[in-house]
């Protein structure tokens, strides 16, 4: 192992000038061996650890940062040597009253072998307070939204307040554009803003004694998709499924992207015609689409309804537990389903 170490350091020895612009780096830069071993630190590491590199070098690096015996579980670091990959890790020191971003890449020799890693640590202290500060505004908005509803419901007709119900959560969505609720690749809400506005809805739901609709959804063969072709085409497949949601639903309806290839769609008209009309409708754009697209797969899904009644709510997260039952029913189900409303099982063209 020692064997191993002298070969990064000879190797680093060679590269030194090519370091000298990050030294004078402000964020914490250094580079270990396949051991996390340092083999080399900028002044901005040094510094902080108030440590010379002679000092640092050779120790590991959680025994250094960390004060640790041996790696932390799921190490940024070993999954970027072992993968060949990007990491990255936000962990917590003194009681998290500092945070710091862990960012690893694998370091490479000129044959292209990995023989380390690259780590940086910036201190994220202040963006986790304004995290913090960002979640306490959105409850503050959300009971000062609540209260103007109350006066609102005594001295408007029920399509004024429905009017209003809208413009108000518009303004809350522009107020709340900027407290990362909005999924970076689609568009829609992520799940935490997805809590945020349908935690408004039922405090309607409960006061006005109304009904809504919840359709949770699951890209049926996503994994498959980006397997074979890729996580650029499986980001593609995502695209266009949330272009099928935006046809189907309302511009009032809440749509959110939870996870990978989950979605939930919290519908506001909630006759008894809306479940067969809205699955209708979606069914039929998915159908035209996979037509169209081009693609070497078709998209395919599968669908949970909730109906949301006044006398029977708990929580979103209830909600979203009953949803996602639902769906997986319907995952056993689809063929029947698929045979109702006319789409093919996803397939894949060889």
């Amino acid at each position: 192992m020692y064997g191993s170490q002298e070969l990064n350091f000879a190797f680093f020895s060679s590269e030194v000038d090519s370091l000298s612009v990050l030294n004078h780096y402000p964020e914490m830069i250094m580079t270990t061996d396949l051991d996390l071993r340092i083999l080399w630190a900028n002044q901005a590491m040094t510094q902080s650890l108030h440590q010379s590199l002679d000092q640092l070098r050779g120790h590991f690096c959680y025994e250094i940062w960390a004060k640790r015996d041996k790696p932390c579980i799921n190490c940024p670091s070993f999954r970027a040597m072992k993968n060949g990959k990007r990491y990255q890790a936000e962990k917590s020191i003194i009681n998290g009253k500092l945070w710091h971003l862990h960012r690893s890449s694998p370091m490479l020799d000129a044959a292209g072998k990995i023989i380390g890693a690259v780590i940086s640590i910036s201190d994220i202290t202040d963006r986790k307070q304004l995290e913090d500060d960002h979640r306490r505004m959105i409850n503050l908005l959300v009971d000062y939204s609540d209260s103007l509803q109350q006066l609102a419901v005594k001295t408007m007709k029920s399509n004024q307040q429905l009017r209003k119900e809208i413009e108000q959560r518009q303004r809350l969505e522009e107020k709340l554009s900027t407290l990362a609720i909005i999924d970076d690749l689609t568009g829609l809400y992520n799940r935490r803003g997805f809590y945020a506005a349908v935690e408004h809805q039922l405090k309607l739901i409960r006061r006005d004694g109304i009904n809504r609709l919840l359709f949770y959804l699951d890209l049926d063969h996503f994994k498959s998709i980006n397997d074979r072709f890729g996580h650029q085409e499986g980001d593609r497949a995502l695209l266009r499924f949330t272009e099928m949601l935006r046809r189907t639903f309302r511009e009032s309806d809440i749509v959110a992207r939870l996870s990978g290839d989950e979605f939930a769609i919290l519908a506001m008209e909630a006759s008894r015609n809306t479940i067969e009309l809205l699955a209708k409708r979606l069914a039929y754009n998915i159908q035209v689409d996979n037509r169209k697209s081009g693609a070497l797969y078709q998209l395919a899904y599968s669908l949970g309804v909730v109906q949301i009644e006044p006398t029977h709510i708990h929580s979103v997260e209830s909600l979203l537990e009953e949803g996602d039952r639902n769906m997986y029913q319907d995952k056993k189900q689809r063929k029947q389903m698929y045979a109702q409303f006319g789409i093919r099982h996803l397939s894949v063209v060889s």
